[in-house]
């Protein structure tokens, strides 16, 4: 019998299949589909108190001023913590700061090291760049920024303006964070599944739809194809919380779709560093000949579809910042993240069945976020330690928020 039925193949479920390795568990990986859903390239942001823009998304989602009904979206149980976290949301990104900074820290950390493993992924240590397009978002950045923070540098936007390459037109402000890094998550996701399945995990195209229990414990997981046997099993299903909620168990996630640009520019056009675009909630970087741009977060959407209506009104929300916009050779692509409303990931063992855990709702961050907290979870689980007894668990956790 297998150590471990992983479900899901995610950033997240393929971390937790690597440590599973790294602890000499066996491990298979059981998906529906076997792709990336993520960008192909990632501006990892450690400083969560300065790019505030998709918090905007949460309020206006939750007040009803977007076009999607939370009545069939979003457990309505949700709803009065998301306005309660967006009118508390000064108090408690200071909390967030700083266990972004930390967790992030530790991924870092493993990213250097994990070349050694599955080969060069194209991870570097370089600075992120927020752009404001409005004067209230740059002001409010600038309150949060201490005197003499190295972390940080206000940008003169005039003497900076060549540095930023397309974007580079009615800037109210910009400001470098010092500590962030870049990473070419296709690259990433591909030498990582190399490296897995060299080391016998194996992988399994099905769809679990339920799990067998008995005395206390998860049997097997149930798919369309088979049943899976295994000592422990970890859902690692992004925005899919069907399965948890066949435990009683409703997580307070909600689903985003975000499209990704690649296209052709010349080195004029290429940003220096990676811009995080605070008013728009989008991200434009380069990568070797390409610039890729990710969209905002459409809260609600279940979809991977391809709509160039919602592509291009993203696109021309971008435009009048820009000094030249044609997009050559074009990829567009369609992904879908879990977000929560307090922005942690949800990570533990289920109260219930001692042989069931949970990794999800790591939002924009997965691949800034799922290399250390995969690695909580399957220590968590390898000494059969409890939630309560996690200090991991019980900071960063969505469960206990």
């Amino acid at each position: 019998m297998r150590d471990m039925i992983i479900v899901g193949e995610g950033l997240s479920g393929l971390f937790s299949a690597y440590w599973c390795v790294k602890n000499s568990l066996s491990v298979a990986v059981v998906s529906k589909n076997e792709r990336l859903n993520a960008s192909s390239s990632e501006a990892l942001n450690i400083f969560s108190e300065i790019n505030h823009g998709i918090l905007q998304s949460f309020l206006n989602f939750a007040t009803g001023k977007t076009r999607f009904s939370l009545t069939n979206l979003f457990e309505k149980s949700a709803l009065s913590k998301l306005v309660k976290f967006g009118l508390n949301s000064e108090n408690f990104s200071k909390k967030l700061q700083i266990l972004t900074k930390k967790y992030g820290l530790r991924s870092y950390e493993i990213y250097e090291n994990l070349k050694l493993d599955i080969g060069d992924f194209d991870f570097k240590r370089e600075d992120s760049t927020v752009l404001f397009f409005e004067n209230q978002g740059y002001k409010k950045a600038l309150e949060r920024i201490k005197f003499g923070d190295k972390d940080y540098e206000i940008l003169n936007v005039d003497e900076s303006r060549k540095d930023f390459g397309f974007v580079n037109q009615n800037l109210k402000g910009a400001i470098n964070l010092n500590q962030n890094a870049k990473i070419n998550t296709q690259k990433l996701y591909e030498n990582l599944k190399n490296y897995l399945k060299q080391n016998r995990v194996e992988f399994i195209e099905d769809e679990i739809m339920d799990y067998e229990v008995g005395g206390g414990s998860i049997i097997a997981a149930k798919g369309l194809k088979a049943r899976y046997e295994a000592k422990n099993f970890i859902q690692a299903i992004g925005s899919n919380v069907e399965l948890a909620k066949k435990f009683g168990i409703n997580f307070e996630i909600l689903p985003a779709k975000i499209y990704d640009i690649t296209f052709d520019a010349s080195n004029d056009l290429k940003p220096q560093n990676a811009l995080l675009i605070d008013d728009l909630s989008m991200r434009v970087l380069a990568n070797g000949s390409k610039v890729n741009i990710s969209t905002k977060p459409k809260l609600g959407a279940v979809d991977s579809e391809i709509n160039m209506e919602d592509i291009n009104a993203s696109l021309s929300k971008l435009k009048p910042f820009c000094s030249f916009f044609e997009l050559k050779n074009p990829i567009f692509r369609a992904y879908n993240v879990a977000m929560t409303p307090n922005s942690l990931p949800i990570f533990g063992r289920d109260e219930s069945y001692e042989n069931l855990a949970y990794i999800a709702g790591f939002g924009l961050n997965e691949a800034l976020f799922a290399p250390c907290v995969s690695k909580i979870l399957i220590n968590l689980i390898k000494n059969d330690t409890s939630n309560q007894n996690s200090d991991d668990v019980l900071l960063f956790s969505g469960l206990y928020h």
